[in-house]
């Protein structure tokens, strides 16, 4: 049986603006697995907006078990672009054994109190003011432009940056939800540096960094769109033993499949088809805007 491994993301992406596909992103965890080779994509029938009404009964499918909810319809994978263009937000949904996307045409319900109350952590000031250059560094990366700029924050940032190593103990070590959040902050940051030591060809840096976070790239959902761009920009750059290196490990080349066929396909075999071929074009014209207006 066919699984969409990882790549609910990327038919969202195809068949949708980058709004869509980041509000998927944000709402949902990247290393959701569909199971049902017939859809992946939930709708709930009496909360379908009325103008998308009409094509339920056409764009419908069968899962490949009959969901317990009545009101939960299946889509079919190639024609959700109706549906995305309307949706507000996105939730998980499990239906004996296999993992679906639902979309959801209202925002999710957020607690006003826990907002309002919130204070500003004073003493996480030093970590906020240490990920500000990063953000700055990814903003401008985003536009393509002031790469002069990026170049000096990013001297600024090495500068500043010190690695700390902590000692390995032999008994299990307690973390906190504080130490936690540091630990997946930093990983963030190493990704956007990552992406911009690809930019300024610092290749070598780049995968120090990405190698330094273990399986964080697949594990931790926020880093996955990050690692996208890193992948693409080496691609540019035809940095086939860097490439190599990343997918040596299985976990990441089921994690970032379509990545992995373009790299058989453009460093191994070039007869390789890829199996995801829509993808597989979305991720080629990403590849070709940065050769354009990257190098």
């Amino acid at each position: 049986m066919e699984e969409f491994y990882c790549d609910w993301y990327e038919i969202i992406e195809e068949q949708s603006d980058g709004h869509v596909a980041f509000m998927a992103l944000d709402d949902l965890d990247f290393y959701l697995q569909s199971r049902d080779p017939n859809g992946f994509l939930v709708v709930d029938i009496n909360k379908v907006p009325n103008e998308v009404k009409p094509f339920l009964d056409y764009d419908a499918v069968k899962p490949i078990k009959r969901f317990s909810n009545p009101n939960k319809l299946l889509l079919q994978n190639n024609k959700l672009s109706k549906y995305l263009v309307l949706a507000k937000a996105f939730n998980s949904y499990s239906q004996r054994g296999s993992d679906y996307v639902e979309i959801l045409f209202e925002r999710k319900q957020v607690d006003g109190k826990e907002l309002t109350e919130r204070s500003l952590d004073l003493d996480n000031l030093d970590n906020i003011l240490h990920s500000a250059p990063v953000q700055c560094c990814w903003e401008l990366f985003a536009t393509g432009k002031d790469k002069e700029l990026v170049g000096q924050i990013l001297a600024e940032i090495e500068t500043q940056y010190t690695r700390k190593t902590a000692k390995k103990k032999d008994d299990d070590i307690y973390v906190s939800h504080e130490q936690l959040g540091s630990l997946l902050d930093s990983f963030i940051r190493n990704a956007v540096l990552a992406v911009v030591y690809v930019w300024f060809k610092k290749f070598e840096t780049a995968k120090a960094l990405i190698d330094s976070m273990g399986w964080a790239p697949v594990r931790y959902p926020p880093m996955t769109s990050i690692l996208r761009y890193y992948l693409e920009l080496l691609f540019a750059n035809e940095q086939e033993s860097v490439l190599a290196s990343f997918f040596e490990e299985q976990l990441f080349r089921d994690g970032y499949r379509t990545h992995y066929e373009i790299y058989i396909q453009t460093f191994v075999d070039p007869d390789f088809v890829c199996t995801r071929t829509q993808q597989a074009r979305i991720v080629h014209e990403r590849i070709e805007t940065f050769r354009e207006d990257y190098l």
